[in-house]
């Protein structure tokens, strides 16, 4: 354990900062931050010297952690790096991925070589992700969305169906291919767009976004689901006109 970090015992406040491990490979300095904490978060000690850092964001491929510590009592400018590491999720299940003193990145000083004992280990719990749970939502922003959920889309050059979540926002119909998903595969922008059931199609309750570039066919799971897509779309494209005159 490191007894130097209990708040009870003024000694300094730990946290971590998580993100994509940057890849060399393609000039990339630095990855997009995952988690950050704060050193006024409310830290979980035990009586044992284990401290608990919940974290509870989902993350791919190779992860950079790196942890800090700062007197309580001061501010950002005073933090130091300790240590850091990276875990490849792609080759870890669901369970407990332990690190090692010999493991760890450590910043060698005097005083690290001193805190860090060589049974020194981080923990680090991972779980399977939860396909219920909207991941990046916040990232998306909820702000001006108008309506989400899922929806197959034919494809153009493969005309199969494929399952897309689906957001309305700004008068673009943006989709993507999970809720695990931060950037869009695509977006259909609707100004000037036409919305109409699709009578003749094999596949039910199917609908076409007719645009200037190109014809979108897309498939709701039921008549109800059908009926408010097309409903809320065209709202849309007729506000956007509104707007425009």
């Amino acid at each position: 354990g490191i007894p130097q970090f209990d708040k009870e015992n003024g000694g300094c406040s730990p946290f971590v900062h998580i993100l994509n491990a940057p890849r060399i490979q393609e000039d990339i300095e630095i990855g997009e931050t995952i988690y950050r904490s704060d050193w006024k978060d409310t830290l979980k000690f035990s009586g044992e010297g284990h401290i608990c850092i919940p974290v509870n964001r989902l993350c791919k491929d190779d992860i950079l952690f790196r942890f800090y510590h700062s007197p309580q009592s001061s501010n950002s400018s005073s933090v130091k790096l300790m240590f850091r590491f990276v875990l490849n999720t792609n080759f870890e299940q669901a369970g407990v991925v332990r690190f090692y003193h010999d493991d760890i990145d450590l910043v060698h000083t005097e005083k690290n070589d001193k805190i860090f004992p060589e049974l020194f280990h981080v923990d680090v719990i991972l779980s399977e992700p939860d396909p219920k749970r909207d991941y990046f939502a916040k990232i998306r922003g909820n702000e001006g969305v108008e309506k989400e959920g899922w929806l197959w889309k034919q494809g153009w050059v493969n005309t199969s169906f494929k399952k897309r979540l689906f957001i309305l926002k700004d008068n673009n119909l943006s989709y993507y291919k999970s809720n695990y998903d931060t950037y869009p595969s695509g977006s259909i922008v609707l100004e000037n767009s036409k919305i109409e059931k699709a009578h003749n199609h094999d596949r039910p309750f199917c609908f076409h976004i007719f645009t200037s570039d190109r014809v979108f066919t897309l498939s709701a799971d039921d008549g109800a689901s059908l009926d408010s897509w097309i409903a809320t779309l065209n709202r849309a494209v007729e506000l956007q006109k509104k707007k425009s005159n």
